[in-house]
C-alpha cells in the first residue's frame, strides 16, 4: 500500500511513472498507450467497462489512503494538503461518474426519440396511404409500373378472385377498398 500522504496522483508513480521531463512524459504515454491497447484485448463483449473496474479499484485505494491519513494524525485531523489532494481525485473519480451516467440517459433517451419518430413516421405513412390520389403511386411503385383503369380492376378480381368478365362496379370497388381500410 503507498503512503497516505501521495494519495491517487501517486498510485502512477507505483508503476514507475514519475513525470519529471519531457522525455520521461513522452515515455507515460507510450506506456499508457501500451497498457490501453493491451487491456482491451482483455475487455470481453458484455462485461463492465474497464475504467469502472479502475475507478472502483482507485475509490477503494482513496478510501484507504484517508483511513490511513486519519490514523496517523493521531486525533489532529488529515493535513490540509492531503485532504485537499485526496478531494480533488474524489472529485475527478465522481465527474466520471456523473459523466457517465449522463450518457446513459441520453443513450436511453435517444432510444426512446427513435422509437416515437418510428411510430409517428408509420402513421404519417397509414394516413397518407389512405389518400385516393397516393394509393394508384403506391400500387405504381410496388408493381413498378402504372396501371390503366381495366388493369387495376382485373388485378382486383385477381386478388379477390372474382371472375366477372365485366368487372367490378364501382359499388363493389368502393365496398371491398372500404373493408381494406383504404377509405
Amino acid at each position: 500500500f503507498y503512503p497516505a500522504a501521495t494519495a491517487f496522483s501517486h498510485s502512477i508513480a507505483a508503476f514507475g511513472m514519475k513525470a519529471h521531463t519531457k522525455k520521461k512524459q513522452g515515455n507515460i504515454a507510450q506506456q499508457l498507450r501500451a497498457f490501453a491497447a493491451e487491456t482491451a484485448k482483455l475487455q470481453k463483449p458484455g462485461a463492465e467497462p474497464l475504467t469502472e473496474v479502475l475507478a472502483r479499484w482507485v475509490g477503494a485505494h482513496l478510501a484507504l489512503a484517508a483511513q490511513k491519513a486519519s490514523k496517523e494524525a493521531d486525533g489532529a485531523g488529515i493535513p490540509s494538503a492531503l485532504l485537499r489532494d485526496l478531494t480533488a481525485d474524489v472529485v475527478s473519480l465522481r465527474k466520471g461518474d456523473h459523466s457517465a451516467e449522463r450518457l446513459r440517459i441520453e443513450k436511453e433517451w435517444l432510444a426512446i426519440e427513435r422509437k416515437k419518430t418510428r411510430e409517428f413516421m408509420e402513421k404519417e405513412f397509414k394516413e397518407w396511404a389512405k389518400d385516393p390520389k397516393n394509393q394508384d403511386l403506391l400500387l405504381e411503385l410496388v408493381l413498378g409500373k402504372r396501371l390503366t383503369p381495366e388493369e387495376k380492376a382485373r388485378k382486383i378480381n385477381e386478388i379477390f378472385g372474382i371472375e366477372e368478365p365485366g368487372g367490378l362496379s364501382e359499388e363493389a370497388l368502393k365496398k371491398i377498398k372500404h373493408a381494406a381500410g383504404l377509405l
